[in-house]
């Protein structure tokens, strides 16, 4: 399951191209500035998602991920190293915090978390090991060398790719991309709500302009008194806390994904500004809203 924190406030203009589905179980929308080549429009948006399947969806045995998770050394594509060399930035900029290598730990925990808390109790859980650290990674050149135990997933910021991808695929001087609740425009500015998990009036109605947007959160899966987020430190979920969401909105849509990631993987609020603060004076075109559970930030 997933939340759509944020949303674009207008219908469609007569002068606009509709594009709208579901893949890979996510709705999508994009919104072009011309009627024209509808056809043609629909073709490249089909062919961002089926690459996009194709490199990163892990739950494809098929992918060029899964390929790299079954092996201990190989040569990636552009498309792959560019998560990598992203997800290199996220990691230092978080102190570790972010990494896709723990993801695979996040799906045994959706995977057993019925049969753990019925039959065994959550610790048993909690403690088991498994291989994982972004650190066991060697990346040189387009080489990758990691232990065959390691698995990566790069959920957390694949989805904000596949919005770049169809961004930088369709030429039009207006667009509006959108998949999953992230976003990217180009062209005049959109007005996009940020929802509130807390309920109520939306936290801020953002005036979105060449830019991108996304948004992560802890209020829909949870476990007991766990969120579905790993603690890279400890390989272990990390306890619920007062910070239930964060939106970035960042130039590219993968790296606004990240950071809101990152952003949750704090444990406290103090913490988390500290890395915003950091975050907002060394990339440019960065801003966060933070939802914690006593107010915003």
């Amino acid at each position: 399951m997933f939340l759509v924190f944020l949303f674009l406030l207008f219908g469609c203009s007569p002068s606009e191209s509709h594009f709208h589905g579901e893949k890979m179980l996510m709705p999508y929308e994009v919104r072009t500035d011309s009627r024209r080549h509808y056809r043609k429009t629909q073709e490249l948006i089909d062919a961002c998602f089926e690459r996009v399947n194709l490199t990163y969806n892990h739950w494809n045995p098929r992918s060029e991920l899964s390929q790299v998770n079954n092996s201990t050394e190989q040569s990636i594509s552009s498309d792959l190293l560019e998560l990598f060399t992203l997800s290199s930035q996220l990691h230092q900029l978080s102190g570790g915090r972010f990494d896709p290598s723990m993801a695979p730990l996040i799906s045994k925990m959706k995977r057993d978390a019925e049969i753990a808390h019925a039959e065994y109790g959550w610790e048993h859980l909690i403690h088991e090991h498994i291989d994982a650290g972004w650190s066991k990674i060697r990346c040189a050149g387009n080489r990758i060398d990691k232990p065959q135990e390691l698995k990566l997933d790069f959920d957390s910021i694949a989805k904000g790719k596949a919005v770049d991808l169809i961004f930088e695929t369709l030429e039009h001087r207006d667009l509006y991309v959108s998949w999953g609740g992230e976003i990217r425009v180009r062209g005049r500015p959109r007005r996009i709500a940020i929802s509130n998990p807390l309920g109520g009036e939306p936290v801020e109605i953002v005036e979105l302009k060449d830019s991108a947007i996304a948004t992560s959160g802890s209020c829909i899966q949870t476990w007991n008194e766990y969120s579905h987020f790993i603690d890279a430190k400890t390989q272990q979920p990390k306890k619920n806390s007062k910070i239930l969401s964060v939106t970035v909105m960042a130039p590219t849509c993968a790296l606004a994904d990240g950071l809101a990631t990152a952003g949750m993987l704090f444990d406290n609020i103090s913490d988390l500004q500290g890395f915003v603060k950091k975050v907002e004076s060394e990339i440019a075109g960065t801003r966060f809203w933070i939802v914690t559970s006593q107010s915003e930030l």
